[in-house]
């Protein structure tokens, strides 16, 4: 982490994983089981994007554009967990065939 983004706040991969493994942490405790599902499928997909960044084998452009990419969903999954009236889809199981 270089001088500048301790001084202007800029997201770092360390910072990103911190708040990606808290927000995962409060997911974990929901009791609506239709939104724990919805929020956890949702930073399962952004943990991907996570470890691109961490591993380092991305140019410095492109871990730019997924840190900004993190950061916006990061804040959206919070969102989720916060709103109260937020209604997840519900997940159906799938459906067996007549024959």
């Amino acid at each position: 982490m270089s001088v500048v983004d301790f001084f202007f706040f800029r997201n770092t991969p360390y910072r990103l994983r911190k708040k990606y493994d808290r927000l995962r942490e409060r997911a974990d405790r929901e009791n609506n089981i239709n939104k724990r599902l919805t929020v956890l499928q949702f930073l399962d997909n952004i943990e991907s994007y996570l470890k691109g960044i961490e591993e380092g084998f991305t140019p410095d452009f492109q871990k730019r554009k997924m840190m900004k990419y993190i950061g916006q969903n990061l804040k959206k999954a919070e969102k989720m967990l916060k709103d109260k009236e937020y209604l997840a889809p519900m997940i159906r199981p799938t459906q067996q065939r007549k024959r």
